[in-house]
């Protein structure tokens, strides 16, 4: 949070970092209140540590623990500046986001910042200007997912790097103002946890949630190429024969020429199709492959299914 007090640059002169507690029946228990150099724009935790975005500062935290001397239970934090970062190039970092100890950035010039937090020492790794602006981002494995206006693009450094590529867009009717992480749990899926490694990268299947303006959630997964090869034929299918999904997708075919996406609304309705249009769909989504390779009309319901319980 930032105070209201303005430098003579208009940016916030204060801001603190505060950490609550959840407790059961949904009351918060404040746990820490930090004072910060500046106004704090975006928090993100990395290994041990909290990296807050301090204007066009990044500054990592060590977290010290406080407890009851007669219960051991959690009395209060503390928080102490171990490492910064300024970027000279950088107006004002807007978002933060961390795996492992690489740390993404994006600022209001339209850069995308990579750093790498070790032994408590920053190190740049990446800086560029970019023809996006990722207001939000969200790093998955060797991809950082970011939302640009409308759009959800899945970038990635090059082998030395040194260039941001896209290598996937989804085009999105609303705009996107957040992603963040969340795990699934497998118990979710009930019966069918045994085909989970069939559809899911990951064993614990891994999600992106984000939030647009207009108030809607939607979720992204990451899939096997099984299960991409499954369901891209059947979009491409019921995109040419204009089975289209909800309002809030933009599904006009050639909206996302070249994109790895999966747009799961539109998919799942293959679910609420008439047996003879489902066949009929069915077979024109396996239409010149090899028989060997094509998935079966059961196997595609069966990955349908089990996305659907997403939603």
């Amino acid at each position: 949070m930032d105070e209201d007090h303005a430098r003579p640059d208009g940016m916030p002169a204060k801001g603190n970092i505060l950490i609550y507690r959840f407790l059961k029946g949904g009351a918060l228990s404040l746990l820490c209140s930090h004072q910060a150099r500046s106004g704090v724009m975006s928090l993100c935790q990395c290994q041990n540590c909290l990296v807050a975005a301090v204007l066009s500062t990044l500054s990592a935290y060590s977290v010290h623990v406080e407890t009851q001397p007669d219960t051991s239970e959690i009395a209060g934090l503390q928080l102490q500046n171990v490492a910064n970062v300024k970027c000279n190039k950088a107006v004002l970092f807007t978002e933060v986001s961390a795996e492992g100890n690489t740390i993404v950035a994006s600022d209001l010039t339209a850069s995308f910042a990579q750093y790498m937090l070790v032994n408590n020492v920053f190190t740049e790794t990446y800086l560029r200007p970019q023809p996006f602006w990722p207001h939000s981002s969200l790093i998955q494995g060797e991809h950082v997912l970011a939302a640009t206006g409308r759009e959800l693009i899945s970038v990635r450094l090059d082998a030395e790097g040194k260039t941001v590529k896209v290598s996937d867009k989804l085009c999105l009717g609303q705009r996107v103002n957040k992603i963040i992480s969340a795990e699934l749990a497998t118990s979710t899926f009930g019966d069918t946890t045994n085909t989970l490694s069939k559809v899911f990268v990951e064993e614990t299947p891994r999600t992106c949630v984000y939030a647009t303006g207009l108030g809607a959630l939607g979720i992204v997964a990451r899939i096997t190429p099984y299960a991409y090869g499954c369901l891209e034929g059947l979009q491409r299918t019921m995109r040419d024969l204009g089975i289209v999904g909800t309002e809030s997708q933009t599904d006009k075919k050639g909206e996302t020429e070249g994109s790895r996406f999966i747009n799961g609304d539109l998919v799942e309705r293959f679910l609420d199709l008439q047996p003879e249009m489902s066949q009929k769909v069915y077979q024109a989504s396996i239409a010149g492959r090899d028989h060997i390779i094509s998935p079966s009309w059961r196997e595609v319901t069966v990955l349908l299914r089990l996305l659907s319980i997403l939603h």
